[in-house]
């Protein structure tokens, strides 16, 4: 299912929490008036029914293939394997050293992904972490 969305979604798109598309389209620009529903309009999502209005057309909308797409969600699922990894590691060790909520701190272990220093706080008001590792691209969350 996840491979076939992505075979919908133009490779340009990054999200509309950006004004443009890595291709430089301007989203609401694309998806024109009314304001409401404009970004069920762009034609970079698998939206089949705009909320209001029809959808737009781009001229450089390209999808990916089965095979990039395959490829893309394999990528990612293997990602997720290994932070989720990384996270219970973290949660096991900080437990370990007694950080938890009502005793928060931060401490530091070597990552499991690239054997960099993967460094982590635990809130002390809720046992919530934040974590990175100092090898830049690697690994980091914020519960």
């Amino acid at each position: 299912m996840r491979v076939k969305s992505e075979t919908l979604t133009c490779r340009h798109f990054n999200g509309v929490q950006h004004d443009c598309c890595e291709a430089g389209v301007n989203y609401r620009g694309l998806a024109g008036e009314p304001r409401d529903g404009c970004m069920t309009r762009i034609p970079c999502l698998p939206i089949h029914e705009p909320k209001h209005g029809s959808m737009a057309a781009c001229a450089l909308r390209s999808l990916h293939t089965p095979e990039e797409a395959e490829r893309m969600v394999t990528e990612s699922e293997a990602s997720m394997e290994r932070h989720l990894g990384v996270f219970r590691l973290a949660h096991n060790d900080a437990k370990a050293k007694g950080l938890k909520r009502g005793n928060g701190g931060h401490s530091e272990m070597t990552c499991p992904i690239c054997s960099g220093t993967l460094r982590y706080a635990v809130a002390s008001v809720n046992g919530h972490m934040h974590a990175q590792c100092v090898t830049n691209g690697c690994v980091q969350w914020m519960e």
